[in-house]
């Protein structure tokens, strides 16, 4: 019986096994979904790099928005086990990609406008060139070991913080969609969906704590079963911090298993739950990893 994640979360957890805290609005937790069954088979789901400590390091104010020139980022983008593909590799789409969102303007409570796909240093890290899908029909990727990303990009100029973030995917020659395991997707729906689809973010003057997230473990269970696990840890993080599930609180684990997931903030508490859902799973061992994003109102 499979009795630990991949190594890939544990590298992360042992990097946040103390109270993690960062100077700027947005905070991460990265945690993971286990069920187990008898037999050693294993459920179909692919490690996906995502985006992760994402800040900013510096900025310039304008006249018509603060930390709106000479923005620089920095961030890591790590692999994480993100469950079962929903979406198809479209046909004539790229090879691996790594686009960041840029907005001519919004930000400070305006909604982001003429925003685009920007595949460019000043809108994402470098993306090492042995980064390549395993064939042209699946999203898996060929090697992860070939897959080094880069830690700083910038510098931006034109919308405030909150609209641009960095994700991984394929394109067509438009380039005006980002292909995706879980979808297609638009820059400016991304850009006003706040942290829904990837880490954006924000002014670096307000800061956030949160302590470590255990691994929430649903065990043994049988091919047609529930199970509710919840995990808890303190935040600091204004008055009125809010609670966003990157990609969606519904996780598919693979054929027949899925879970859904349910974070709030009271009393500086996170609580996070996990509704798991299992209908005529074969057996095996089902993993999942899941991004939360806290910050403040």
């Amino acid at each position: 019986m499979v009795t630990e994640v991949s190594p890939y979360f544990k590298k992360i957890d042992h990097e946040n096994d103390q109270s993690y805290k960062t100077s700027h609005l947005v905070l991460l937790i990265v945690l993971s979904l286990l069920l187990y069954f008898a037999a050693p088979i294993p459920a179909r789901a692919i490690l996906w790099p995502v985006t992760t400590d994402v800040h900013i390091t510096e900025c310039r104010d304008t006249w018509q928005q603060p930390c709106s020139e000479d923005v620089y980022y920095s961030g890591k983008i790590i692999f994480l086990e993100q469950g079962k593909p929903t979406a198809p590799r479209p046909p004539l789409s790229s090879g691996v990609r790594i686009v960041g969102i840029h907005c001519e303007a919004g930000g400070n409570g305006v909604p982001f406008s003429q925003c685009s796909w920007a595949d460019n240093l000043s809108h994402r890290p470098d993306l090492a060139y042995g980064c390549k899908f395993v064939d042209k029909d699946h999203w898996d990727i060929k090697d992860i070991s070939q897959c080094s990303f880069g830690t700083t990009w910038g510098p931006h100029g034109g919308a405030g913080p909150g609209g641009e973030c960095v994700m991984v995917g394929a394109q067509s020659q438009s380039s005006v969609l980002l292909y995706t395991p879980w979808g297609a997707l638009h820059a400016l729906d991304v850009a006003n969906s706040g942290s829904r689809n990837c880490s954006q973010p924000l002014a670096p003057e307000v800061g956030c704590s949160v302590g470590t997230l255990q691994t929430l473990e649903h065990g043994a269970l049988g091919p047609t079963d529930n199970d509710i696990r919840t995990t808890y840890t303190n935040v600091s993080c204004g008055l009125s911090p809010k609670v966003t599930i990157v990609g969606g609180a519904t996780l598919n684990l693979g054929p027949g298993v899925s879970t859904t997931l349910t974070a709030w903030v009271e009393n500086q508490r996170l609580t996070v739950q996990s509704d798991l859902t299992i209908t005529g799973a074969k057996p095996g061992a089902y993993s999942a990893n899941a991004v939360i994003m806290v910050s403040p109102d």
